[in-house]
């Protein structure tokens, strides 16, 4: 399915169909909630996956099959649920002829529409609502090590995705944000690719563009700015904040997080 359709348009297709969620992990979480939110629920037929999970067959009552066990049939999207580092993959192995991948719908189908678009946000306003977190650090971290600047950072980054993904979704998330420092690097800013931000200055989606964006010193970013009717901390789980508790709680060293620490001084500017 082309992808030049808008969040209520997508809506109206989807109460037109069965579907298919493709991913039961971090994005797939959000979608099933997303669709309960706007009742849609009972059009979801079945979750889907790769590898089947031994001694869970169901979420909710909802089946997951294999992506094998998928036929082309009659009024059926998938909904690919996953990271874009996942996404050009799954669609290649999937029989039934019509999907879409909805991490582009995902946040406006949780949040609503964006109530300001396009605000040029100054970096630190935002970066100060990170002040008790590691998600920017661990960012920073693999920013230095692509420039050769430590020998660590990719380490840290995929240890501290894995903490609320798989790993290979941890790994091919870190050849994605490789691919985005590179293009920055030789391209510059890409103005086109706005971050999500709702009226607190909280950081929706984007994270990995902020970084980047203090790496090279930049004073502001294009954003689009969401209610902040949903705490982050429940849109985007506990585990995904990247606490000091987090990170000690998934095996977090005092020296690796020391490291981490440095490094959220040097994005504040201290």
């Amino acid at each position: 399915m082309e992808y030049g359709i808008n969040v209520d348009e997508l809506l109206k297709i989807l109460s037109q169909k069965k579907i298919i969620i493709y991913g039961i992990g971090h994005v797939g979480m959000k979608f099933f909630y997303a669709l309960k939110k706007h009742r849609l629920e009972k059009n979801i037929i079945s979750f889907a996956v790769s590898t089947p999970l031994e001694g869970q067959s169901n979420i909710d009552g909802i089946p997951i099959r294999s992506i094998e066990e998928l036929d082309n049939q009659e009024s059926v999207i998938v909904c690919i649920a996953v990271h874009e580092a996942w996404k050009e993959k799954i669609a290649h192995k999937l029989k039934i002829v019509e999907y879409i991948w909805i991490y582009p719908f995902l946040y406006e189908l949780l949040l609503g529409h964006p109530i300001e678009l396009d605000v040029n946000v100054d970096l630190n306003r935002m970066i100060k609502t990170c002040m008790g977190d590691y998600r920017l650090a661990v960012r920073y971290m693999a920013i230095e090590q692509y420039f050769k600047k430590n020998k660590v950072g990719y380490d840290i980054y995929i240890k501290a995705a894995s903490l609320y993904c798989d790993k290979r979704t941890a790994e091919e998330r870190l050849l994605k944000f490789i691919e985005l420092v590179h293009n920055w690097e030789h391209f510059g800013y890409d103005k086109s690719s706005q971050v999500l931000i709702n009226t607190q200055y909280e950081i929706i989606d984007g994270t990995h563009r902020i970084a980047t964006a203090r790496y090279f010193g930049q004073k502001k970013i294009i954003c689009n700015i969401f209610s902040n009717e949903l705490p982050i901390t429940k849109l985007h789980g506990e585990k995904a904040m990247l606490t000091e508790k987090v990170l000690k709680d998934g095996g977090f060293c005092s020296e690796e997080r020391e490291e981490l620490d440095i490094r959220n001084k040097i994005i504040r500017g201290e």
